[in-house]
């Protein structure tokens, strides 16, 4: 693989990642708004930047209609995100996964790519659905960091059963199962388990972002 270009970035999922998630019958997910942030975030997102990666900005599953924006840009305002999202271009609706996907393969051009994520099972097999399909000349690196909670781990182990039957590409394992690394000829995704958020979390996940080859 040939080298890429360098200012490694990284983007965040917002629903379960960003703020919490709650049952389809609460009312206040009808309008996705006011969501509480998961703890530790920011602290997260600061340790990142510390780490030398910049924080790109939000791209979600919301769909992309002006209920669903207005909510988005609200609780990124009432949360004190706007020193990271404060840009309405920093939020990117995309209504499904395969579009999440194909938004972070086309910013791997650039660079390489972070993403933090609560479900890597449905990301990580669209972002290898999408980077299997790409010219050979075009080399992406995206690192997925898979967001600490009570599935996360079982999420991960269901993207290394559903992708071993999605791809011929190389495969790996570590030996913790913690961290898993596809490789095509074109393009290295891997997919590793955070710590619990905290500003040290971040800056940890940066020098992966950075070190990922």
């Amino acid at each position: 693989m040939g080298e890429i270009a360098s200012a490694p970035r990284l983007w965040s999922d917002f629903d379960g990642t960003a703020v919490e998630i709650v049952s389809k019958a609460n009312p206040r997910n009808w309008s996705k708004y006011p969501l509480k942030s998961v703890p530790g975030y920011v602290d997260f997102l600061r340790g990142v930047r510390r780490g030398g990666v910049e924080v790109a900005g939000a791209v979600s599953v919301r769909p992309d209609i002006m209920p669903r924006r207005w909510a988005t840009s609200r609780s990124v305002a009432t949360l004190g995100l706007t020193e990271f999202f404060g840009n309405s271009a920093q939020l990117v609706l995309t209504g499904n996964e395969k579009d999440k996907a194909q938004h972070l393969v086309t910013e791997s051009l650039g660079g390489r790519v972070g993403m933090i994520d609560d479900k890597p099972h449905r990301i990580g097999l669209a972002l290898l659905d999408a980077l299997s399909k790409r010219e050979q000349s075009q080399q992406r690196v995206i690192v997925l960091g898979v967001v600490a909670h009570q599935r996360s781990q079982e999420y991960l182990d269901r993207f290394v059963t559903e992708a071993a039957t999605q791809t011929e590409d190389l495969l790996m394992v570590e030996p913790d199962c913690r961290t898993v690394s596809v490789h095509g000829l074109s393009y290295m995704l891997q997919v590793t388990s955070l710590e619990p958020y905290s500003e040290i979390a971040g800056t940890a996940f940066a020098q992966q972002i950075a070190a990922a080859a």
